[in-house]
């Protein structure tokens, strides 16, 4: 178990590993710790639509008032250009890590004084869209971003399907790299009483 309010405060950057059918219940488990410890979360999405999770956070019990994403997969799937909402800015192409990265810069000028989180979820979905140095210079760039701003970032990657050489050089970049086996959770009893990670996949009824 990685209580992540009890890690040194110089970590900022988390590579969070997760088996195939766990990625929902990775992200729910940061998302809910993170809200519970007043920060204010952007979820940079190439993997489940924005619309979607916050069902999920909401079913769960998760505050969403302070939660943000960046998505980067439905006007993709759907098809044609979507207008940006309060809680929701959208990038056209997943591959588009140019302009996803213009967003997060500018997101954190725009939330800068606040207690900060990026969640990236995943590394895998990026890669199916953009090649394996696209992709980690794109990292690098955001891990450096954050590193100056002050903010955290959490990378989820299913391992076993990225090459060895890929997973070692962002373990490197991290500061922490949380095993599969471990769930993210709050070591203070008040606040982790309080998260609920549900079990459950993703339902037909979260796609109406």
């Amino acid at each position: 178990m990685v209580s992540i309010d009890n890690l040194s405060p110089d970590y900022s950057i988390f590579l969070v590993r997760s088996g195939a059918m766990d990625v929902k219940k990775r992200n729910m488990e940061i998302v809910s710790a993170l809200t519970e410890m007043g920060y204010t979360i952007v979820i940079v999405t190439t993997n489940i639509p924005s619309e979607i999770q916050l069902k999920q956070y909401e079913k769960a019990g998760v505050d969403t008032g302070n939660l943000f994403f960046i998505d980067m997969v439905t006007a993709y799937a759907i098809g044609k250009r979507m207008e940006n909402k309060d809680q929701v800015q959208f990038i056209e192409r997943p591959g588009d890590l140019t302009k996803a990265g213009i967003v997060i810069t500018s997101l954190i000028k725009e939330i800068e004084g606040e207690k900060l989180a990026f969640i990236f979820d995943t590394i895998n979905t990026m890669l199916i869209y953009s090649s394996q140095s696209s992709v980690s210079r794109f990292i690098h760039f955001i891990i450096n971003k954050l590193r100056i701003m002050d903010s955290k970032g959490f990378f989820i990657m299913v391992e076993k399907s990225l090459e060895t050489d890929l997973v070692s050089d962002f373990e490197m970049l991290a500061d922490i790299s949380i095993p599969r086996d471990e769930p993210v959770t709050l070591i203070k009893p008040e606040i982790s009483g309080k998260i609920k990670v549900p079990e459950d996949s993703y339902e037909e009824s979260d796609l109406k």
